[in-house]
């Protein structure tokens, strides 16, 4: 019963991660075309130097987003890494306790 709750938890973690990770491929996706479509229209409907002021922003905010992307990226990546680690301890520790004459303290 043990080894199938660990499996069970294991894949939902795969199924998490991977959500994560198309969730950072929309963000980055949705930053780069519709965030660079925004700064088009903002830079043909104002002209002034204020407008190349606030155009600098979203360029920042558009910059941090794409990082933020790629954080969540590198997280989703290390949260796989570490329980799939832990599974495989896991899936060790099952069989040294069932193996014959081991005496679990």
């Amino acid at each position: 019963m043990a080894e199938a709750f660990m499996e069970i938890n294991f894949k939902e973690v795969q199924r998490l991660t991977e959500e994560m990770k198309s969730t950072a491929e929309k963000i980055r996706r949705e930053t780069d075309l519709t965030g660079m479509e925004i700064l088009s229209a903002t830079k043909a409907a104002w002209i002034s130097s204020n407008a190349d002021i606030f155009a600098g922003k979203e360029v920042k905010v558009l910059e941090r987003i794409g990082e933020i992307s790629s954080d969540l990226d590198r997280l989703s990546n290390d949260i796989f890494e570490r329980a799939e680690l832990i599974y495989e301890m896991e899936q060790r520790n099952i069989l040294l306790t069932g193996a014959t004459g081991h005496v679990f303290i």
